[in-house]
């Protein structure tokens, strides 16, 4: 028993801290939304002095992961909601949507991805606020689409090359000459599954 004692201990106290670690985590988020919430008529006020706000709406999320949404004021970069939701569906997002434009005012134009479940949540709550705002896509997915359906072919060969001539060790040596650490530059690549 002495043997196993020390070890036990020491998991025991590691997942307990690994434990309370993540209730302190979660109880300063929810002091931060609490935060975040109270101070949402400055916002208001900010974005009436600006003339106005628009409302950039973003869903991603990884299979069996949920998704994560959130919507920015964009011209300030201001998160004014983020959440996990269970799946990219129109009838989860519309009530998230609904709760910003609730607490923060009516944007003045909307930017959103080109998701299946994002374009009817917004078109949803456009039409139920009777708003005639512009509805923009965002450039940056759909060039992405765009690139992935004119190039699919020509990306696969060039990625199969840059395994094969063991390109990316190459490509992190000329980065870190650069300064940037290979983080930074498995971020940028990671889209790309090189």
């Amino acid at each position: 028993m002495k043997k196993f004692a020390p070890h036990f201990f020491k998991n025991t106290v590691s997942l307990y801290l690994a434990g309370e670690i993540s209730n302190l985590a979660r109880l300063f988020l929810g002091y931060l939304e609490e935060l975040h919430n109270e101070r949402a008529e400055h916002f208001r006020d900010a974005f009436v002095k600006d003339g106005g706000w628009p409302l950039h709406v973003d869903a991603t999320g990884e299979d069996g992961r949920g998704t994560l949404l959130v919507v920015i004021a964009e011209w300030r970069q201001w998160v004014l909601g983020a959440w996990k939701v269970p799946t990219e569906r129109a009838d989860v997002i519309l009530p998230c949507l609904r709760k910003i434009v609730q607490q923060f005012g009516a944007p003045c134009a909307v930017m959103r991805d080109l998701g299946r479940a994002v374009t009817p949540a917004v078109n949803d709550l456009l039409a139920e606020l009777e708003l005639d705002v512009p509805v923009l896509a965002c450039h940056l997915h759909f060039l992405k689409d765009i690139g992935t359906d004119l190039l699919k072919s020509v990306y696969g060969d060039l990625r199969s090359l840059f395994r094969r001539v063991k390109m990316l060790p190459k490509l992190r040596a000329l980065v870190r000459d650069f300064g940037f650490t290979t983080v930074h530059f498995l971020i940028f690549l990671q889209p790309y599954d090189i």
